[in-house]
């Protein structure tokens, strides 16, 4: 049976930018987020080596994760719709202070789904430890 979580991590808004430019030079993924964290908004910007690992790396500058950031141990994507719009599910786990955690998410963006997985699993680690308390 699936765990209830409440939701204290939210993405409000966001934007990823990456790619090359004429002279075929990679620009760096880069990934600007608005983050709810317990109902205040926190603007969080990171780079990294891809679109997904600046994504991780911007969540994991908020209030709750800054000192000890989780991180992604497995994660696998499949199709569920057909086409060129169809829908990915995510599957990932997740590790912190020892003890892993799931996520799963749902897009027609490989990003996004990714994202959804990864908050999912940050309300599951905030959860856990507000459970402890």
């Amino acid at each position: 049976m699936a765990t209830e979580y409440k939701e204290m991590v939210r993405v409000k808004n966001y934007q990823f930018v990456s790619g090359r430019d004429l002279k075929g030079i990679i620009i760096p993924a880069t990934a600007l987020m608005d983050v709810s964290v317990d109902g205040g908004i926190e603007r969080v910007i990171a780079d990294g080596a891809g679109q997904m690992d600046a994504m991780v790396k911007a969540l994991n500058q908020t209030t709750p994760f800054r000192v000890d950031p989780p991180y992604i141990i497995r994660l696998t994507s499949n199709s569920v719709t057909g086409g060129s719009n169809g829908e990915i599910v995510v599957r990932m786990e997740v590790s912190h202070k020892g003890r892993t955690y799931y996520g799963k998410g749902r897009s027609i963006d490989q990003t996004e789904a990714t994202m959804y997985a990864y908050v999912e699993a940050l309300n599951k680690i905030l959860m856990r430890a507000r459970q402890k308390k």
